[in-house]
């Protein structure tokens, strides 16, 4: 079997089976891979899909907030066998623990009923549970079966099935776990919709408001804002505008396009305005943010 070759100090393997803008399936795999991750070691990342991540051995702390401010926000502990889910669009950030490496597994997926099916897993109504390191094994051998495929097309037939086996057993798991309220279907849309609009890079900008948002709902502005401070503790504005950061972030580490295209493409047409702002979310201007990628 053909075998990605290893990182240095890293070991990490992750394969895409399909971009999460196209759409159309109820459920579908877009990613998933495995690592061995140092001691101590800390990141953030936003996806633009939903993740399950299962840790195999050692552990770490997950954290509801970007990495610049885990250090005065509690987190949760993950150990060996557990699994914790990473909402579409969310901004986590994770420390593993210090005594020994974090093996970990993830498997990302998408589709227009994938909350549905969440809601009849343990995952409705906690980010993290039970799964046993089996769930590891299962997703490290989906990632290493499908790097000796050479069709596409075969890939994504054989990842489309774990990804049902791994829903089925979850399932199965949660029918007899006490449900736990979701957010509401109204917030659920709004994360959704704004996720779209930022998920697919393209030369024209992306103008989205919260009275958009509010409109294309037919819900009042003012419920969409008490919603979302029930729901996720912050405004819509608030994360609206804390999205765009983060999306800003990952424009400036992966590509070359100029500061001033970023913000516009952004929806900040006053690029002074988009300076400032990014100053006070993350500490430095945009432009010695990017000078900070390695």
């Amino acid at each position: 079997m053909r075998r990605v070759p290893d990182q240095v100090h890293w070991q990490l393997r992750d394969l895409f089976f399909r971009n999460s803008s196209d759409g159309g399936d109820s459920l579908y795999p877009i990613t998933s891979g495995y690592q061995t991750c140092p001691p101590g070691h800390t990141d953030e990342m936003l996806p633009y899909y939903t993740m399950i991540c299962c840790v195999k051995k050692g552990g770490c702390t997950v954290y509801d907030c970007p990495l610049s401010e885990i250090s005065h926000t509690a987190g949760i502990e993950v150990q060996p066998g557990e699994s914790f889910l990473i909402p579409s669009g969310k901004i986590i950030s994770y420390a593993a623990f210090t005594q020994e490496p974090w093996i970990n597994a993830w498997i990302g997926f998408s589709g227009t009923d994938s909350v549905r099916y969440l809601a009849g897993t343990p995952f409705h109504g906690s980010s993290v549970v039970k799964t046993g390191t089996v769930l590891y094994d299962i997703i490290r051998e989906l990632t290493d079966t499908t790097c000796s495929m050479q069709s596409r097309t075969l890939r994504y037939m054989y990842a489309s099935s774990v990804l049902w086996q791994i829903f089925a057993e979850l399932t199965e798991q949660g029918s007899a776990s006490p449900k736990a309220p979701s957010i509401n279907h109204y917030t659920q849309e709004a994360l959704d919709m704004i996720c779209r609009a930022y998920n697919t890079f393209s030369s024209s900008c992306v103008s989205l408001t919260i009275s958009d948002i509010a409109n294309q709902l037919c819900i009042s502005r003012e419920y969409l804002c008490a919603l979302f401070k029930a729901d996720i503790g912050k405004s819509p504005s608030q994360y609206l505008m804390d999205y765009r950061m983060e999306k800003a972030c990952s424009l400036l580490r992966e590509s070359d396009y100029p500061v001033h295209f970023i913000a516009q493409y952004l929806g900040f047409y006053d690029h002074a305005y988009f300076a400032k702002k990014f100053k006070e979310l993350k500490g430095v201007s945009p432009s010695h943010y990017r000078s900070q990628r390695t």
